[in-house]
């Protein structure tokens, strides 16, 4: 389980950016795909971190990227739902609050 700092999300909330706590830098930005079934979940994009949100933002904008934020990246408001639990799909995440953790990292 880690600790969500930030999530920013496009205007179709289809594609975004997370900040949370790392064991090495403190925070990281991880590009991430929401899901589109699954409320609160996502799944992180080709396994990149960067230590700012400028570069993950630049991971959108370069031309050999398909895919394209649409619209604005707007900060999402996470209220309690501030922890990440992996799922048991490969680098497949759900937004929880830490009461609903399960306990597994």
């Amino acid at each position: 389980m880690k600790k969500i700092c930030s999530m920013w999300m496009d205007e179709q909330e289809a594609l975004g950016i997370i900040e949370w706590e790392d064991e090495v830098f403190g925070t990281c930005f991880r590009p991430i795909k929401l899901s589109e079934h699954d409320y609160g979940g996502f799944t992180l994009i080709g396994r990149r971190w960067y230590t700012t949100y400028n570069g993950a933002r630049e991971f959108f904008r370069h031309k050999t990227n398909s895919l394209r934020i649409n619209g604005r990246m707007k900060k999402k408001d996470l209220g309690s739902m501030n922890y990440v639990v992996k799922r048991s799909h490969k680098d497949t995440y759900n937004v929880t609050d830490k009461t609903q953790s399960t306990g597994s990292k």
